[in-house]
């Protein structure tokens, strides 16, 4: 673990840092989500525009899954500082191009540069937050990091459903804050930290990938894609799910995910008490169960305001579970591998919030929008009985 007195930069500059770098990824996706009906409207004309519109916000997470592991293994072998300063770059320049684009192919293809540096940046941001802190520092950081992400959504929501209704590529111009962030990374976070160096480092990380557990990482990389991809139908599919609710104002769409990004917020401030009482586990079950109540409560929903009180229950879900699941998978591995363990949680949540426009929109084109968020709420609940099972077996074992 980097310890304070090791960093150049006091621990307030390093967590204000590290707090600033996680905001990335929400920029890259909140102020864009309620724009979405109108970039299908800009290019309308374009074979398959129901799907590539999406894929506009989407598209991303596909580069991040793929790209996410290697970052890992640069990560460890290499050091932190150096992929993260490029990957924060790379993100500047492909995310502002998006404002001067007038082709969607081309629009993409940004959008899948933007994936290619977050897959660097999350996998580092993660790694981090494990180097800097553990146990209950860890628990409490990653809880700030949550609310920190969340209240960030709360504003690019807003301003975004604002912009939005000027014109569509004003969200592109949130990009320009990679260029702000790079010096205070070159002043504030260490630049040695490696899993590379000596030959005792390199048998203990054979040694601790020898002792990977693999079956838990496989569960919870699991778990993780599950839950993103049910977390990101709230930007991918709530614009238009308001549509048939009778609302077709940008303003609207980013009001309702700016709402659900407070709750996560919020929720997320008290993660590290809820795990300490609780358990992991115990907090899992919750978390799944707020999250399908809430979708259930979307689905069912018949004006804007009972919109509004589903998406505050799923995002009490959702700030529980976005805290829990990284620090379980942290604390349930070794050191060693953290930076491939971090690649995996990248890769895993945004396989999962890739998937999540595929796997809906076939019930959407079926049924409707509000059917897809029932549909999906029955999945979080069998996933949440799942640990309320476990807890009690457990228990009664004890």
């Amino acid at each position: 673990m980097i310890s304070a007195s090791e960093s150049a930069a006091s621990p307030l500059a390093v967590k204000v840092t590290l707090l600033m770098v996680v905001t990335l990824p929400m920029m890259a996706f909140a102020p864009l989500s309620p724009s979405l009906p109108l970039i299908y409207a800009e290019f309308a004309g374009t074979p398959y525009i129901d799907t590539l519109s999406r894929l506009v916000l989407t598209l991303p997470a596909v580069f991040i899954a793929v790209f996410a592991p290697l970052a890992g293994v640069i990560a460890d072998r290499f050091g932190r500082k150096r992929l993260l300063a490029a990957s924060v770059a790379l993100y500047g320049v492909a995310g502002l191009s998006g404002f001067f684009i007038d082709n969607l192919t081309l629009l993409l293809a940004s959008r899948a540069c933007v994936g290619v540096a977050l897959a660097g940046v999350l996998t580092v941001s993660t790694a981090l937050s494990g180097d800097y802190y553990s146990g209950r520092q860890r628990q409490a950081f990653l809880g700030l990091r949550g609310a920190v992400v969340n209240f960030a959504a709360v504003g690019f929501n807003l301003i975004g459903g604002v912009i939005a209704s000027i014109n569509w590529r004003f969200g592109f111009l949130f990009f320009t804050f990679a260029f702000i962030l790079l010096p205070l990374i070159a002043a504030n976070l260490h630049g040695k930290y490696s899993g590379a160096g000596s030959r005792r480092e390199a048998l203990r990380r054979v040694a601790a990938a020898e002792r990977t557990p693999v079956f838990f990482l496989t569960l919870s990389f699991l778990l993780t894609a599950a839950y993103a991809m049910a977390f990101f139908m709230v930007p991918v599919q709530m614009a238009f799910y308001l549509r048939e609710l009778g609302s077709s104002e940008p303003s609207t769409a980013g009001l309702t995910i700016a709402v659900s990004a407070m709750a996560v917020a919020v929720t997320s401030l008290a993660y590290s008490r809820a795990r300490a009482r609780f358990g992991a586990e115990s907090v899992m079950a919750v978390a799944f169960a707020l999250a399908a109540l809430g979708y259930y409560f979307v689905g069912s929903a018949d004006s804007v305001p009972q919109v509004f009180a589903a998406v505050v229950v799923s995002g009490c879900g959702y700030g529980l579970l976005m805290a829990n699941m990284v620090v379980w998978i942290l604390d349930g591995t070794p050191a060693a591998i953290r930076g491939r363990v971090s690649g995996g949680i990248a890769t895993a949540t945004f396989v999962g919030q890739f998937l999540s426009p595929l796997v809906t929109q076939p019930i959407v084109n079926a049924f409707s929008v509000g059917a897809a968020y029932v549909a999906v709420s029955a999945g979080l609940g069998v996933i949440a009985l799942g640990f309320i099972v476990f807890v009690l077996v457990r228990r009664a074992a004890a």
